[in-house]
């Protein structure tokens, strides 16, 4: 037997069954044979590493099509959705919740990791099931854009057990039943390069060269998974918007609102427990593990001066309940401030991953974007000064996993004007504050945040321009 393998990335299976409304909001379960040939066939036209081999993609597809319909093992899936109300063109903002429109987005949520396998019981050639293979790897989502995936052919000698296969062939009561649309093998190309526009014109039930094929499913539903479950997500990535944003000297006042606007909404979702990455807290005392958890950035516009882009980072990783709390956040309310920010998620992901060059580098040098907090008191000691800053941000540096640098220079700056401590608390505590600009032998990745409140968006270096 031949197959395909395929693994959906963002955890995502959007699909609208052929004949119903995208409004239904239902998923087509599994993808029909029309739609993955149909997916094969389009990539072959437009992936230019595969213009030399169309003879032998017409060959495969053609026996995938002539073959009997496929047997499937399915990922554990949960169906979801979401609702966007559009506003029409009778909206007006003086009427809120009046002339917009309900769009549902249904999908399936997945497990990022499982494949979904699908199975023809034939036998091809080594140049066919090469062929195949590059047709697989070319192949960037199946369904809607939205479902991500990555594909590989398979061979062997299938399941022996499937979770959806036609109704005479599949072994034991099926627990649900579904019709897919299969393709007949006559005219099996033609079908599959139809526009669906001309079809619709042209009033087709469904495109020539198909049929609907009855099938048995076994449910392999799970209970609902966040659908934001990114694995190894460490990076939130926030646009802050609105005219009301303060400057960059205000760091870690909106850190701090930040901070307490996340682990709000998490209270409120998961029955008031706390979050240890969100909060640094392990039940009544701080976390001893060496600034695993989350810290809270700030970014200013280097041409406005306002503060423009919120970061949440945690080096261990934000898990589902996190990730959830994140995923909502859209607003930040300031302790003196009467308005609320308006924040929206612009990224998330591993820091390793995202391409956000302005926090994460990489770079060789490395320079304040806010002031370094000490974290100890220079002293004097033979006439000259031991622990001093540098010293202290080389040290600071090595804690945190990175190499020791080659230099550490100093800068002069309005250091001094930025906010030292976190509303409320004694500004008899604040530390000490240094600009600096740091020069690595090699290029290192961030985020860089170190020093007294680092989590609170002090110490943050960007890469030197």
């Amino acid at each position: 037997m031949v197959g395909l393998a395929v693994r959906f990335d963002l955890g995502r299976f959007h699909a609208t069954p052929w004949g119903a409304h995208v409004n239904d909001a239902t998923v087509e379960w599994p993808p029909s044979p029309w739609r993955v040939l149909r997916a094969l066939y389009a990539v072959s036209r437009q992936d230019v590493r595969l213009a030399s081999r169309l003879a032998d993609v017409d060959t495969a597809l053609h026996s995938l099509a002539a073959a009997r319909p496929p047997s499937y093992v399915l990922p554990p899936s949960a169906a979801a959705h979401t609702r966007h109300y559009m506003p029409s063109r009778r909206y007006a903002t003086s009427r809120p919740g009046k002339d917009t429109d309900r769009v549902l987005d249904g999908y399936l949520a997945l497990s990022s990791t499982e494949e979904l396998e699908i199975w023809w019981d034939i036998d091809v050639g080594p140049r066919t099931f090469e062929t195949l293979s590059h047709l697989a790897a070319a192949l960037g989502y199946l369904g809607r854009s939205e479902s991500v995936c990555t594909a590989r052919a398979v061979r062997g000698r299938g399941p022996d057990s499937p979770d959806a296969a036609p109704l005479d062939i599949f072994r034991e009561p099926p627990e649900s039943e579904t019709r897919i649309l299969c393709l007949d093998g006559d005219g099996a190309l033609e079908s599959l390069g139809a526009s669906v526009a001309e079809l619709r014109k042209k009033r087709l039930l469904q495109p020539p060269g198909t049929r609907w094929v009855e099938y048995g499913v076994r449910s392999r539903d799970v209970a609902w998974p966040p659908p934001f479950d990114v694995p190894s997500s460490t990076l939130a990535y926030y646009r802050l918007r609105g005219g009301s944003r303060p400057g960059p000297k205000e760091t870690v006042a909106v850190t701090d609102a930040l901070r307490a606007a996340l682990q709000g909404r998490f209270g409120r979702l998961h029955g008031g427990r706390g979050s240890q990455v969100l909060s640094g807290r392990s039940g009544d005392s701080p976390r001893q593990d060496q600034h695993r958890h989350a810290h809270y950035l700030a970014l200013h516009d280097p041409n406005g001066g306002r503060l423009d882009h919120l970061a949440v980072w945690a080096p261990a990783g934000f898990r589902a309940p996190e990730l959830e709390a994140l995923a909502g956040l859209t607003s930040v309310r300031l302790w003196d401030a009467p308005d609320p920010l308006t924040v929206a998620l612009a990224a998330l992901g591993n820091a390793e991953e995202l391409r956000l060059p302005r926090l994460t580098g990489p770079a060789r040098q490395w320079r304040s974007l806010t002031p370094f907090g000490l974290t100890r008191h220079p002293k004097r000691r033979g006439g000259r000064e031991v622990d001093g800053p540098t010293e202290q941000i080389a040290r600071e540096l090595t804690l945190r996993g990175f190499p020791e640098p080659e230099t550490v220079e100093l800068l002069t700056g309005s250091w001094l004007e930025y906010r030292r401590s976190r509303p409320r608390a004694s500004r008899l505590q604040a530390p000490r504050v240094v600009g600096a600009e740091v020069s690595f032998a090699a290029e290192v990745s961030g985020p860089i945040a170190i020093g007294a409140l680092s989590h609170f968006g002090l110490g943050l270096f960007v890469p030197a321009p």
